[in-house]
C-alpha cells in the first residue's frame, strides 16, 4: 500500500519554503513603481482599472484585495510584494508537489527511501526556481507572471492529485452512467476544481491556454478509467466550471460602464471589449504591435528555438539543465502521465510560445520575452527536483545538492534601489506649470508612469493629460481612433492637436522622442516639447533643469534603465544646445555616452548635433570617438563634409572612399564625394559618384537630378 507523505511534507515544509522567500523577496522588492507594465498594472490595482489587453481582472482585482488588506506604502510597494506573495506561493506548491511523488519502484525499501528523499526532492525543485534570475526578476516588482506560476502550480498539484488516486469505480448495479456514483464523485470533484481555477487563470494572463495540451493529455488516461457511462456528464460539468471561472472577465465589461479612471481602449461596448479580450489592436498571438507582419520561413522558426535555448541555458545553467533531463526521465519512469503532461506544458510554454512569436535574438527581444521564461523554469526546477527524489541515498543528494547550488547560484535580484522610473516620471511633473496639457507620445513607461501618479498617488490633479495612442487615457480623437493606423491616424493627430493647442487656456507640452510627427511650432524646455501660441519663439533662458530634476540609479543599470538615463541626458542636451549653451551641453552629452549600450551610435548622434549647431571642432572630435569604438561608413562619411566646409577637398575626398571601402553599399558617401566633385568641377568623377549612389538608393531625392546635369557638364564642358 501507498503510505502517505508525512505531515512534515504535506504543511511544514513547503509553509517553511513560503515565509523565508517571502522575507528574501519583500527584502529585495521595488520601493516605487517599476519598469516596464509594473506602473499601469499598480496604477490598476490601486484604482480598479482596466490594464492593456486582454485586461487582467484576475491580478487587478486579487491585487487591490491585497493591497487593501496590507495598507503598506504607497499602491505600487503593495503590489510589488503581492509579486512577492505570488512567487513564495509558487515555491510552495511546486515543493508540494515534489514533496507527494510516490517512489520510482513501490515496495517496502523504496517506501522508505521516498520518504527520505521527500524533503530533498522538494527542497531541490524549491531551490532551482528560487535560484532562477527570470524568476527573481518577476518576484520583486509588480507583474502577472507570478501569480501566473502559483495558479500554474495549484493545477498541476490537483493533476497530480486526480492521477494519483485509486481508479474511479462504478456500482455494477448503478453502471448505465445514470448518475455520478460515490466511487466517482472525489474524482469529479478535482476535475471540476482544475476547470474551475484553469478558466480563473485565464484572467490573469492568456498563455495559461498553452498549458491546455499538458492537462488535456493527463486529463485524457484518467478518462479511460472512468466507466463510460459517467464521461460525459464529468466532461460537460467540467466545461461549465470552466466557464464560470472565464467569466471573470465580465468584470471589466461592467467596470468600464463607470468609467474607471484607467479605462484601456475604453471596452464599454461590445466590439471593443471583444477587442480588448481578444488583443485585437496588438494581432491574437503577437506580443507587439507590428509583431505579426513577421513572415514565417525556416530561418524564423530557427532563429526562435535558438533564442530560446540561450535564453533557458543561461537561466538554469548547463548544470542544471543536465540535472532537470535526468529529473524528467526519472519523472518519467514514476508516473508517465504526469510526467507526460509537464514535458507537453513546458513544450507549449517554452519552445513553441517563443516560436509562435517569432522572436529573433536582441536587447529589446531579450527585455521582453525574460518575463515569459519563468514558466519554463517552473517545469525546470520540478525535474530538477525529480532528479533528487530518485537519487536514493539521502545524505549523498542532500550534498549533492549543496554543492551544485553552491556552484550555480546567480546573484538575486535586488530592486530596493530602483528608482528610475519613478523619479524620471516626477520629473515629467516638476517641468508642467499650473493648468497645463500634457500630450505622451513615448514609450510605455511615461504614459503608465503618469496614469500611475496620477491616479493611484493623486499627484498633480491640476494637470490634464492624454495617450496620444489612446491607450491609458480615453481618446481625444474619436471613436473611430482605434482602427486608424499610418497616415490616417497622424492626419487625425494633427487636427485634434490643432485645435488643442489653440484653444486651452494653459500650456500645451509634448512628452515626445518624434518631434517631426505632429506639425506645430514647438520648443524645448527640460524633458518636454512646449508648443509655441505666437507668431515668434518665446526666447527663454536656460533654465537650470539638472538643479530641478531628481534621478537616482545604480550601475549596472538594465537595459531598459540604460535606456531611460540615455533619455534623461539626452533631452536635456538638446534643451541646452538650442540656447547654445555648450558647456552645459556638453556634460550631458558625455553622461549620454557613458549611460548608452552603444556609445558608438550615440557619439555618432551627438556630433551630428554639434554639426547642427555649427560646432565643426566638437563634432569632428564626437565622430571620432565614434570610429573608436567601430568602424563607421556614416562616421567616415560626415568627417568627409566637415572637411569639406573647411576648405580640405582632398581631405574630404580621403574620408569619402574610406566611407565607401568598408561599407561599399552606402550610398551617402558616394552623393557627398560626387558634390565634392562637382565643386571642383570634375565631372568624370560627378558622374560616377552620383550614378553610384542612384543604383544604391534609387528613392534619394537629389541623386538622379545632378546625375542628368553632371552628363550634360560632362559632355558639354
Amino acid at each position: 500500500m501507498k503510505s502517505d507523505p508525512p505531515p512534515r511534507l504535506k504543511f511544514i515544509l513547503p509553509l517553511g519554503i513560503f515565509l523565508a522567500s517571502f522575507l528574501w523577496f519583500c527584502h529585495h522588492a521595488a520601493p516605487a513603481m517599476a519598469p516596464l507594465d509594473s506602473a499601469e498594472l499598480s496604477a490598476a490595482g490601486a484604482t480598479l482599472g482596466i490594464a492593456h489587453s486582454p485586461g487582467y481582472p484576475l491580478y487587478v482585482l486579487a491585487g487591490n484585495l491585497f493591497g487593501s488588506a496590507i495598507p503598506l506604502g504607497n499602491w505600487a510597494l503593495r503590489m510589488n510584494l503581492f509579486s512577492a506573495f505570488c512567487a513564495s506561493a509558487a515555491l510552495a506548491l511546486l515543493a508540494c508537489l515534489l514533496a507527494a511523488a510516490p517512489p520510482a519502484h513501490p515496495g517496502p525499501r523504496s517506501s522508505a527511501q521516498g520518504a527520505e528523499a521527500g524533503p530533498l526532492a522538494a527542497v531541490a525543485g524549491a531551490a532551482a526556481l528560487f535560484f532562477s534570475p527570470a524568476f527573481q526578476k518577476q518576484a520583486v516588482v509588480a507583474e502577472v507572471f507570478t501569480l501566473q506560476l502559483a495558479l500554474m502550480g495549484a493545477l498541476f498539484l490537483i493533476l497530480k492529485a486526480l492521477l494519483s488516486a485509486s481508479p474511479p469505480e462504478m456500482d455494477t448495479k448503478r453502471a448505465t452512467g445514470a448518475s455520478i456514483v460515490p466511487g466517482l464523485r472525489t474524482g469529479a470533484r478535482r476535475v471540476y476544481l482544475l476547470a474551475l481555477l484553469f478558466g480563473l487563470a485565464c484572467g490573469n494572463q492568456h498563455t495559461i491556454v498553452l498549458l491546455l495540451p499538458g492537462l488535456a493529455a493527463a486529463l485524457a488516461v484518467w478518462l479511460k478509467r472512468v466507466p463510460s457511462g459517467g464521461r460525459a456528464r464529468v466532461l460537460g460539468a467540467g466545461a461549465a466550471f470552466g466557464l464560470l471561472g472565464v467569466l471573470v472577465y465580465v468584470f471589466v465589461f461592467l467596470r468600464a460602464q463607470a468609467p474607471p479612471l484607467l479605462n484601456w481602449e475604453e471596452p464599454g461596448t461590445w466590439e471593443r471589449f471583444w477587442g480588448l479580450l481578444t488583443r485585437a489592436r496588438y494581432g491574437t498571438a503577437a506580443l507587439a504591435q507590428g509583431a505579426g507582419a513577421v513572415g514565417w520561413s525556416a530561418q524564423t522558426f530557427q532563429r526562435a528555438a535558438g533564442f530560446y535555448a540561450s535564453l533557458i541555458a543561461e537561466d538554469a545553467g548547463w548544470t542544471g539543465l543536465c540535472l532537470a533531463a535526468a529529473g524528467a526521465w526519472a519523472a518519467w519512469r514514476r508516473d508517465r502521465a504526469f510526467a507526460a503532461a509537464t514535458f507537453l506544458a513546458w513544450l507549449f510554454s517554452g519552445p513553441f510560445f517563443f516560436i509562435l512569436a517569432k522572436t529573433s535574438p536582441g536587447p529589446n527581444a531579450r527585455m521582453v520575452m525574460e518575463r515569459f521564461l519563468p514558466l519554463s523554469a517552473f517545469f525546470m526546477a520540478y525535474w530538477f527536483g525529480a532528479f533528487f527524489g530518485a537519487a536514493g541515498r539521502y545524505k549523498a543528494g542532500w550534498v549533492l545538492l549543496a554543492a551544485v547550488l553552491f556552484w550555480r547560484h546567480p546573484a538575486p535580484a535586488d530592486a530596493r534601489s530602483d528608482f528610475l522610473d519613478y523619479d524620471y516620471t516626477r520629473n515629467i511633473l516638476r517641468t508642467l506649470p499650473r493648468g497645463s496639457f500634457l500630450l505622451l507620445d513615448r514609450a510605455d513607461e511615461a504614459e503608465f508612469g503618469m496614469a500611475y501618479l496620477q491616479y493611484a498617488e493623486n499627484r498633480r490633479p491640476d494637470l490634464r493629460w492624454a495617450d496620444c495612442n489612446a491607450g491609458v487615457t480615453p481618446s481625444l480623437y474619436g471613436k473611430d481612433y482605434y482602427r486608424l493606423w499610418g497616415k490616417p491616424r497622424l492626419e487625425r493627430r494633427q487636427e485634434v492637436e490643432s485645435a488643442l493647442a489653440a484653444s486651452h487656456p494653459g500650456g500645451v507640452y509634448y512628452a515626445s522622442l518624434e518631434e517631426n510627427l505632429v506639425k506645430l511650432h514647438r520648443r524645448r524646455d527640460g524633458y518636454l516639447l512646449r508648443v509655441e501660441k505666437g507668431t515668434a519663439a518665446t526666447e527663454t533662458p536656460g533654465f537650470p533643469w539638472e538643479e530641478v530634476y531628481s534621478l537616482r540609479w545604480k550601475f549596472p543599470l538594465p537595459y531598459r534603465g540604460a535606456i531611460q538615463l540615455s533619455s534623461h541626458c539626452e533631452l536635456l542636451a538638446k534643451h541646452y544646445l538650442e540656447r547654445k549653451l555648450l558647456e552645459k551641453a556638453e556634460g550631458h552629452f558625455r553622461g549620454l555616452a557613458a549611460a548608452s549600450r552603444a556609445p558608438d551610435y550615440w557619439w555618432g548622434w551627438i556630433a551630428g548635433q554639434y554639426f547642427t549647431a555649427g560646432r565643426l571642432q566638437e563634432a569632428e572630435a564626437g565622430f571620432k570617438k565614434a570610429l573608436g569604438y567601430a568602424e563607421s561608413a556614416a562616421a567616415y562619411s560626415n568627417l568627409g563634409v566637415i572637411h569639406e566646409r573647411r576648405g580640405d577637398a582632398e581631405g574630404a575626398e580621403r574620408m569619402y572612399r574610406k566611407a565607401f571601402s568598408i561599407e561599399p553599399g552606402y550610398a551617402q558617401a558616394y552623393y557627398n564625394l560626387a558634390t565634392s566633385c562637382w565643386r571642383r568641377r570634375d565631372w568624370k568623377c560627378s558622374v560616377w559618384g552620383f550614378e553610384k549612389a542612384a543604383g544604391l538608393n534609387p528613392t534619394h531625392p537629389d541623386a538622379a537630378r545632378f546625375l542628368a546635369a553632371a552628363r550634360a557638364r560632362l559632355s558639354n564642358p
